[in-house]
């Protein structure tokens, strides 16, 4: 492929010069690269690990997912939902998602979303670019935050995306 045949090539459009002198062809000053990243790890487990219960009446909600013994994660997309009674329309409340190390170190905020009152149900999700890996005894939360203790208890899921590796 001749490169600078045209009034302005490729190469002189972006001010490139190899040794001093424009190349003539295209194999002299790109390298092509193909990522296969993510289709390596396609092969791997994907699943959805979810949650769903009715909560108690408190201020602070969690769903907890636990990386097991001898496996990695690869942590792809987070989720959660709920659905408030009548009764609980005017409290406040927010989703919030975190990782933890293990021992229960400090937990990592990720994203929260969801922020709202007078909904009669919210759900909110994201998905993770570039994915985060997650080693053994790593800890992801999904959090229901709200004002005031539920009057009634409330449903509440979480799911999250993982692909699963031996470790």
């Amino acid at each position: 492929m001749q490169l600078q045949k045209s009034p302005i090539g490729i190469l002189g459009a972006f001010a490139l010069k190899v040794l001093g002198r424009n190349p003539q062809l295209f194999s002299e000053a790109v390298t092509p690269t193909v990522d296969v990243y993510d289709q390596y790890l396609a092969t791997s487990e994907l699943s959805v690990k979810a949650t769903s219960a009715n909560v108690n009446l408190a201020t602070f909600n969690t769903s907890a997912f636990v990386v097991p013994n001898g496996k990695c994660w690869r942590l792809m997309a987070l989720g959660g939902s709920f659905g408030p009674n009548v009764a609980d329309i005017a409290i406040h409340r927010r989703l919030t998602f975190s990782l933890t190390g293990p021992g229960n170190a400090n937990a990592v905020n990720i994203g929260g979303g969801a922020d709202d009152t007078g909904a009669l149900a919210s759900s909110y999700g994201f998905t993770l670019r570039p994915p985060i890996f997650l080693p053994p005894g790593w800890t992801v939360a999904v959090g229901l935050i709200n004002s005031a203790a539920w009057t009634v208890a409330v449903p509440f899921n979480a799911a999250i995306l993982v692909q699963e590796f031996d470790t």
